[in-house]
Formats: C-alpha cells, structure tokens, sequence
C-alpha cells in the first residue's frame, strides 16, 4: 500500500474519532481501538511500524480501562447501564435531591 494511501485511511480513522469523541471519551477510545486494529495491515509499514501500532491500539484499551467512565473496560455496557438509569456515572448529578 502505497503511503499516500496510508495517509487517507489514517486521517479517516483520527476523524472519526474526533466525531466520536463528542459522544465520550472512553467510547471514542474503544472505537479507536477497533479501527487501528482493523486498518492495522494498512498502514503497517507505510505510515507506522508494528511496534508503534501495537503501543496505539494497547494505549487504547489502557485508557478504556483507567477512565473513570469505564471501571469494566467496556464503555458499551457501562454506557447502556447508564442510559437506563443502573448506575451513576456523572460526576454531578442531574437530579435534584429535595429537602424539606
């Protein structure tokens, strides 16, 4: 693959993850993951070595792992968990606690 070509896929995918940075950090990060892994025999050699692709995609779950947002490591389900109301993952509550 040419490194032209290379360079096309690799802004495509740091593009996507800016869009899907605006909806979370940690899935923006697990998303990232997923498509460096996939694109991988892409851009390896043309526009990285294996060694720096293989720190990308490992920093990546790294950073899913430590975010506060996903204690599990998984960013899907701790989202649907907190769409559906089982568990807090906002760091100021939205709701108002009453006091009489």
């Amino acid at each position: 693959m040419s490194e032209e070509t290379a360079k096309i896929i690799f802004d495509k995918i740091w593009k996507q993850f800016s869009e899907d940075r605006k909806e979370g950090r940690a899935n923006a990060a697990a998303k990232l993951q997923r498509s460096l892994a996939e694109h991988a025999s892409d851009l390896v050699p043309a526009y990285a070595t294996a060694k720096e692709f293989m720190s990308m995609v490992f920093d990546c779950e790294n950073f899913t792992k430590e975010d506060k947002q996903s204690n599990s490591g998984d960013p899907m389900t701790n989202m649907s968990d907190w769409l559906s109301g089982k568990v807090d993952l906002s760091r100021i509550s939205m709701i108002k606690e009453r006091t009489h």
